[in-house]
């Protein structure tokens, strides 16, 4: 019978493998975006800034890292303040690609602190929901959602599933 101790460090060694994978194929992936054609793209940048959030939150919670932004991880990477410009430009022009069934801005402006998950639910289905499926306590408390006019919307929950911050971010 195989120790524990040992199951778990083949199993750590193989999600640090398959995450440095990730963002190697990530960061490949990014560098054929800046380097893409800007009026016929061969590639999305919006499953480039998808790939580094999720690397990002996986950073958070595994090693407790303390780089939380995208641009900072960008900038630490070698990447420059031009590069990260291009990046965001690119995932402007290919959001209504992906988001033209989506609700707009405005409509989560209906939105405030206080009000249910319910509510959120309600209007936006497609949502990221991600921490009601995980049954993990330490994953944040926060459902994203994308607008058809270019921003990203995130929204904080409290332990009892009320809004407590809202934020805008355009893309």
């Amino acid at each position: 019978m195989l120790d524990n101790h040992f199951i778990e460090n083949a199993i750590n060694q193989c999600v640090e493998e398959i995450v440095r994978w990730f963002i190697c194929d990530s960061v490949e992936l990014l560098d054929y975006v800046l380097d893409d054609d800007p009026c016929n793209p061969q590639y999305s940048a919006n499953t480039v800034y998808c790939r580094l959030k999720t690397y990002l939150l996986f950073r958070q919670l595994y090693y407790n890292d303390t780089i939380i932004t995208i641009d900072e991880l960008l900038l630490n990477s070698g990447y420059t303040e031009s590069d990260i410009e291009i990046f965001y430009k690119m995932r402007r022009k290919e959001a209504p690609l992906y988001y033209r069934d989506r609700n707009s801005k405005s409509d989560f402006n209906l939105l405030s602190i206080g009000q249910q998950l319910a509510d959120v639910k309600m209007l936006d289905p497609k949502g990221d929901y991600i921490f009601l499926y995980t049954g993990r306590a330490d994953i944040p408390r926060v459902s994203t959602h994308y607008t058809s006019d270019g921003y990203l919307i995130t929204i904080t929950y409290d332990d009892n599933n009320i809004i407590s911050k809202i934020d805008f971010e355009l893309i």
